[in-house]
């Protein structure tokens, strides 16, 4: 073989190997690309979940008062449900009661959106008669 071959041959090889390279580093990246969007929907997914759970916390700590609680953290009543924008989230909160001739139950579903990612949390709560009377 010439030295002109030999020359050509390993331009050839370091082609093929910068282009192997090329491709490695491409795939690589948009591995990382994707870990980064998995991370940040994660992130988002905990912060709606942390966000429907302290409502949902509230609403059982309110009683029999979820109406008045929910217009006194700034919630406006909606076609039967209360909405709010805070925080990057779209929140909503949908009541029913069924009344028993022991006290009340309260159904309620909490929606958290932000960014695509819905959460709902279902809840429900009793309040007996005699617990409307010692409050």
């Amino acid at each position: 073989m010439s030295r002109e071959g030999k020359g050509s041959a390993l331009l050839f090889e370091i082609t093929i190997v910068l282009f192997f390279f090329a491709i490695s580093a491409t795939v690589i990246l948009s591995m990382f690309m994707r870990a980064n969007d998995m991370s940040v929907s994660g992130r988002i997914m905990n912060e709606t979940l942390f966000a429907a759970q302290d409502m949902a916390e509230c609403l059982y700590a309110s009683g029999n008062q979820p109406d008045e609680y929910l217009t006194s953290v700034g919630f406006m009543q909606e076609e039967g449900e209360y909405r709010r924008d805070s925080n990057g989230f779209a929140m909503a909160v949908r009541i029913e009661r069924e009344a028993t001739d022991a006290g009340t139950l309260y159904r309620a579903s909490v929606e958290v959106l932000e960014k695509e990612i819905e959460t709902r949390l279902p809840l429900a709560w009793y309040v007996p008669d005699w617990a409307e009377v010692a409050t």
